[in-house]
């Protein structure tokens, strides 16, 4: 291996490895380190509520340790990987594809599912949940966000604008023939290593595309979440207000103690009296 300024190369070596030198380089930078992983999982910790400073800064410092390992780990497998497909396949530069598709599928979202487990896993074992829910009862802050219990027809109506938005921007995509055609040609233009002007012309055509359903997804989103959160403040006592679940109003009568549980009613007094009246 040898250092090229922020980057150092290391080469693997094998008799089946494809070129010349029967070797691979690889360049290995900071990110190959687990820097970006470690910052993203410190910022995790560091923001979660309810955990004392000490305790995060003790879950930052073990965490960042298992992911600098498990970064070497992932590394150290790019050459049994490479090996195996080599054997099988010697001196083809296909036989290192596995070894590409393993950091690929690791780069793009195996370690993010990772990093997510372990601040869930520590979150979870240190009673975060609890912690959390007893720091938002003390929170002195002027306003929070609540969800909305009390619906209206306007509340309604826009919600119902966000679903049509959604299904709108999905069907932008899915089911509009000139975004399928510009799909299916920049497919092809991929394949085939292919480019022309009507290759570009697909690239902007399937842009605009997906940009129109973002901007209408992103609207959605803005009318989705205005409708169903509200702004609570706290009370004049600094209390912030309780919510009961509305009970159904018991309709009362006022003389039902006196109510008679027959239309007859018997007459009272001698017969004498009744034929005067």
């Amino acid at each position: 291996s040898h250092h090229n300024g922020w980057l150092t190369r290391i080469d693997l070596l094998h008799p089946n490895f494809p070129g010349p030198y029967d070797s691979v380089g690889l360049y290995v930078s900071d990110e190959c380190a687990g820097v970006h992983e470690m910052i993203f999982l410190s910022t995790l910790v560091m923001m979660t509520d309810g955990v004392p400073q000490r305790d995060k800064l003790k879950a930052v410092a073990v965490m960042c340790g298992i992911v600098y390992v498990l970064n070497i780990l992932r590394l150290v497998v790019f050459y049994p990987i490479a090996v195996q497909s080599c054997v099988e396949t010697p001196d083809i530069q296909a036989c290192l594809t596995p070894m590409w598709e393993w950091h690929e599928t690791v780069y793009t979202w195996g370690f993010l599912g990772v990093l997510v487990c372990m601040w869930l896993v520590w979150f979870l074992r240190f009673g975060g949940p609890a912690r959390t829910l007893a720091a938002t009862k003390d929170d002195p802050s002027p306003w929070r966000f609540q969800r909305r219990r009390e619906w209206q027809t306007k509340h309604k109506a826009f919600l119902g604008a966000a679903l049509l938005l959604f299904v709108l921007a999905m069907t932008n995509i899915s089911t509009n023939q000139e975004a399928i055609d510009a799909r299916d040609t920049l497919a092809f233009c991929e394949f085939s290593s292919q480019l022309s002007s009507e290759c570009g012309m697909a690239q902007q055509r399937w842009d605009d595309a997906i940009g129109y359903a973002w901007s209408l997804s992103a609207l959605a989103l803005a009318l989705g979440v205005g409708s169903m959160v509200v702004i609570e403040r706290p009370l004049e006592d600094g209390t912030w207000p309780v919510h009961h679940a509305a009970k159904e109003p018991e309709t009362t009568s006022a003389d039902d103690g006196v109510r008679p549980k027959s239309h007859h009613t018997k007459k009272k007094g001698s017969w004498k009296r009744r034929e005067e009246e």
